[in-house]
């Protein structure tokens, strides 16, 4: 059986990089696309013959095609195509936002998805199949707010529509349209957005995404291999599972806060046991909560698998 072909938009570092690193662990070709030094990074990865190097616009039109047409040229097929190029911009109100860097994240984001859609959905249904998957973000669930994230949430809200859409018109073809959702990643774009923005603040958020966010080198894997082992049209995969996950259970603590750490150790413990019973090949690595009240009442926390090994229970509680 050949190898499969992937290719990952903006994949010359962050997220996509961590892609197309786990894509290639798992024995497939891999295309590094940037907008410069897509060499450099490929030389990173190694073995050459099985690794392509491509620099190009995911905002024009031409360049797109010229991306699907090397693929296709140096491998015979591509299996699967991944819009993952990304901009954001500073963490500022739209009114201090530049024009130019409205303008840049509107079309790298959306634009540069509708393209790469467009393109590989062509390729694929003339070569016999094959996935294509968009990235989500901050702003893919429209319910969710956040003062200076408005261009950039707009941007991905409208990628999950016009995913779905996508996915609802290739129904019964032999081509698979779907999303995936990295959660919060550590990168240069989520540092970025603090450049210019006061200590006090850089420092707040930077205490928060320590306790929140994931690196690449955890998420990428997980989604390669989902991406990999896919057979659902519309399917959204996503690093942090909802509730419904069958890995997620609800730990409820009572008594915070003095209580937590004393019984969150017993009810974590529980929930591993319950996990591994139904079948779950994965171990745990850290929590999330979904709820932490302040008071003494009834705290509820989520915990999931990840593909971190460790042996339950291994979770970090803490009163604060």
């Amino acid at each position: 059986m050949a190898a499969h072909t992937v290719v990952v938009t903006g994949s010359t570092r962050g997220v996509g990089f961590g892609l197309v690193s786990a894509f290639l662990e798992r024995g497939c070709n891999v295309v590094v696309h940037g907008r410069s030094k897509a060499a450099d990074a490929a030389a990173k990865l190694g073995f050459p013959e099985r690794v392509l190097a491509f620099d190009g616009d995911v905002t024009d039109a031409g360049s797109v095609r010229a991306l699907w047409d090397t693929a296709e040229q140096r491998f015979g097929r591509v299996d699967v195509w991944v819009n993952n190029a990304g901009s954001g911009g500073a963490l500022v109100p739209v009114a201090q936002l530049p024009l130019e860097t409205c303008s840049s994240v509107v079309a790298t984001n959306l634009t540069g998805c509708v393209l790469g859609t467009r393109v590989a959905l062509e390729g694929m249904l003339r070569l016999g199949g094959g996935q294509i998957f968009n990235m989500e973000g901050f702003g893919s669930n429209p319910h969710i707010k956040r003062t200076g994230m408005a261009v950039y949430g707009a941007t991905k809200c409208a990628v999950r529509y016009f995913t779905q859409s996508v996915s609802r018109e290739v129904k019964g073809s032999t081509v698979k349209v779907g999303t995936l959702s990295p959660g919060i990643v550590v990168t240069q774009m989520l540092v970025g957005q603090f450049d210019g923005a006061p200590a006090a603040q850089w420092e707040r958020s930077r205490r928060f995404y320590n306790k929140v966010a994931d690196t690449v080198e955890t998420v990428a894997p997980y989604l390669a291999e989902r991406v990999l082992a896919n057979e659902k049209n519309g399917a959204a995969i996503a690093w942090i599972q909802p509730a419904a996950d069958a890995g997620a259970h609800r730990v409820t603590v009572s008594g915070w806060p003095g209580a937590v750490r004393g019984a969150a150790a017993a009810e974590d413990a529980v929930a591993a046991r319950r996990c591994y019973s139904r079948g779950a090949s994965s171990s745990f690595s850290h929590w999330r909560s979904a709820s932490l009240s302040s008071t003494p009442a009834a705290s509820s926390f989520w915990v999931r698998r990840s593909t971190v090994g460790c042996t339950p229970p291994c979770f970090s509680w803490s009163a604060k």
